[in-house]
């Protein structure tokens, strides 16, 4: 009998909880169960409970919170959903006055605690978390650190410091979200294979700015595998609209809207002055094996190209509309592999195809050079 028992309750679902938090709520404390009737005052309280498939909800209103590190998993089938009650409703602030910052990713307003040291591309732990509805705004570092399994959905994130998301890991979704006034990339990342951006905004990155040739733009993501970008809108950015930048294999941006970036000078690394008007395309895709697609996009008013193909191979560039950009398509072929020889090369211009675009009003001499 007790055998029996012992079984049944090992084989007893835990049940998923539901945390609350209300700075509003005169029962609010940190110290008690995160109920409706006492929730918890901060952020930072509930994530100590959280165990996979709980849901922590916060009702409206400005939450200080200078860093929430994520140290416990969700599941594919169990994720943690941390979401306004309100969409909107509810801001995060790191309270950091703008300035520059050059260290990395940390502190991060939200995201996982730390590096996996057998590969410092990508974070380790905190993975399989929903976001839902918030506001994150002045992020001391970067705002949002995504990892393997995130979800990011119909929120704001408003002045970081640094990026407004870096993504490192496997099977992240971001949609339905704005990224402003960045003073690093807008979204950044990579090393991971699956993620998708969609219905997105992408405004007036790279603030400070950073070299927009090297290191900066409205986005800048390498070693992906299996990326798409759709219905995305970049613009007024220092820098790229959109960089698939080194070593990204079956990528694709398509029906997206990018204008109005524009570049000139800045600083490398916070420290040497670069001058780089040519630094700024409406999408480019440089160093890259491929197969990439860029398709049926609308690129305007882009201070360099509106495409770029920089040293990538197995790209297709078709249907897309482009006006008024510095020219319309650009290709360029640098040896970026050690001065190889041309047979030996995995970064050059090979096995392009350009079809079915429309090409008016561009600036340079050429509709494509």
């Amino acid at each position: 009998m007790l055998l029996m028992f012992m079984l049944l309750m090992s084989s007893t679902p835990v049940m998923a909880t539901i945390y609350r938090v209300d700075q509003k709520n005169p029962a609010a404390n940190d110290a008690g169960s995160g109920s409706e009737a006492t929730p918890f005052e901060t952020i930072n309280a509930a994530l100590s409970h959280l165990r996979p498939g709980d849901t922590v909800m916060i009702a409206p209103g400005v939450y200080p919170e200078r860093s929430l590190i994520l140290r416990t998993s969700g599941t594919a089938d169990k994720p943690i959903t941390i979401m306004a009650t309100v969409p909107g409703s509810v801001v995060i602030t790191a309270g950091q006055p703008r300035q520059p910052y050059t260290k990395n990713e940390y502190p991060l307003l939200i995201g996982p605690a730390q590096r996996d040291p057998k590969n410092q591309e990508r974070w380790l732990g905190g993975e399989y978390h929903h976001l839902r509805g918030l506001i994150l705004r002045d992020a001391v570092g970067t705002a949002i650190g995504a990892t393997t399994g995130w979800r990011i959905e119909d929120c704001i994130i408003d002045r970081p410091n640094l990026d407004g998301i870096n993504a490192r890991g496997d099977d992240i979704i971001i949609e339905r979200t704005v990224v402003q006034d960045a003073g690093n990339c807008g979204m950044a990342g990579g090393f991971g294979k699956n993620i998708v951006v969609r219905d997105c905004i992408i405004r007036r990155s790279n603030q400070f700015p950073d070299s927009p040739g090297g290191n900066s733009g409205a986005s800048k993501f390498l070693n992906t595998t299996g990326m798409i970008v759709e219905r995305l809108t970049s613009y007024d950015n220092f820098g790229p609209g959109w960089w698939f930048d080194w070593d990204n294999s079956d990528y694709t941006i398509r029906d997206s809207t990018i204008f109005g970036n524009h570049a000139g000078a800045a600083l490398e690394n916070g420290k040497e002055p670069v001058d780089q008007p040519w630094a700024a395309p409406g999408i480019w895709t440089e160093g890259n094996s491929g197969d990439g697609l860029i398709a049926n996009n609308l690129v305007y008013s882009n201070v360099a190209a509106g495409i770029g193909i920089f040293d990538s191979r197995n790209v297709t560039v078709a249907g897309n509309t482009i006006v008024d950009c510095g020219t319309g398509i650009e290709f360029r072929d640098l040896n970026r592999d050690g001065d190889m020889p041309d047979s030996q090369r995995k970064r050059n211009i090979q096995n392009i195809t350009v079809k079915g675009n429309k090409i008016k009003a561009w600036r340079g001499e050429a509709a494509m050079v």
